[in-house]
């Protein structure tokens, strides 16, 4: 890429058939090159690195990272540099206003401050705020990076593959929904290993000092999108009655109530960002039934799926 522009302008995916010439602003590429000329730009990188040799350079300082290893790149702030040889992987480009074009002022990313707003509307500001909290120069480092486990590659490869297909293949008119959905779970999923690590301010309470319920609500992040999620699957060697009770005492919560609460999280996210219908949003969010995705919306925001969607702006812009 030659300028910077041309950066910029290449942050897009375009509708060929379906929504003819309406650029969406993210693109995915499959391989985990770093972008050339685009220091200082709004632009974030998300890439998970399968194979190859990484190298983080901070002045003289040098780190080996062994892959895989997820990696999240803000090229609007101060980074480290990346050595990459051999690579093979991912990479999910994106401008921040993809996730909700009215949340975000489609030039500098910030938000926008009406003058009245809704509690509701206020505790999305924050959210959306939280999606890129892990891209932003801070706590951590930027690039922020991820060693994955097995059961973690899987998830973040399995979110790729669908947001891949629908943006490559945009093969029906939810095209673009269901590619931004596999993307906004993506960055959840990341937001939430974030909070982990750099102890980021979350809905969810996340416990601390207790290695195995830690492990737990890992575990539960990755698996709340199956239907038949037991906690039986994810409490180790402890009973049924002292898992119950260290988990409560480390989250403030059964663990039903927080997966609940970590599906209602997710599906909340998906109703104001894409306009998936609820029925596709339920069975995302591991609902076998309607009805009782319905019950656990209303009961944890008060109102029902459709009401709380016509709260929000056409995220598309």
């Amino acid at each position: 890429m030659s300028t910077t522009s041309a950066v910029m302008d290449s942050i897009s995916t375009v509708g060929r058939d379906i929504y003819k010439g309406v650029g969406f602003a993210i693109r995915t590429a499959n391989c985990p090159d770093v972008l050339e000329n685009a220091s200082g730009k709004d632009i974030y990188q998300i890439s998970l690195i399968t194979e190859g040799t990484v190298i983080l350079c901070d002045g003289e300082a040098k780190t080996a990272l062994l892959p895989p290893q997820l990696v999240c790149i803000s090229y609007a702030n101060p980074m480290k540099r990346l050595e990459i040889q051999h690579a093979r992987g991912f990479s999910v480009f994106f401008l921040p206003r993809v996730i909700n074009f009215a949340l975000f002022n489609s030039q500098s990313g910030q938000y926008q401050s009406p003058e009245t707003r809704k509690t509701s509307q206020e505790d999305a500001f924050l959210a959306e705020k939280l999606l890129i909290k892990p891209f932003k120069h801070g706590e951590i480092s930027n690039p922020f990076h991820i060693a994955l486990h097995p059961a973690l590659l899987d998830r973040f490869t399995d979110m790729y593959k669908g947001l891949h297909d629908q943006f490559t293949l945009q093969p029906n008119e939810f095209w673009p929904c269901r590619g931004r959905s596999y993307f906004l779970e993506m960055l959840m999923l990341l937001q939430n290993l974030y909070a982990f690590e750099g102890n980021s301010a979350l809905d969810l309470p996340l416990p601390r000092g207790d290695a195995l319920i830690e492990q737990a609500v890992k575990d539960m992040l990755l698996a709340y999108s199956e239907p038949n999620f037991r906690s039986g699957s994810i409490r180790g060697t402890l009973g049924p009655f002292a898992f119950y009770r260290r988990f409560r005492k480390a989250t403030g919560l059964s663990p039903a109530r927080y997966l609940r609460f970590l599906r209602m999280t997710v599906a909340a996210s998906l109703m104001r960002n894409t306009m998936l219908p609820p029925g596709d949003i339920a069975a995302r969010c591991g609902y076998g039934r309607q009805s009782r995705f319905d019950r656990d919306f209303r009961r944890q925001y008060g109102k029902s799926a459709e009401e709380y969607r016509a709260e929000f702006p056409n995220p598309y812009g």
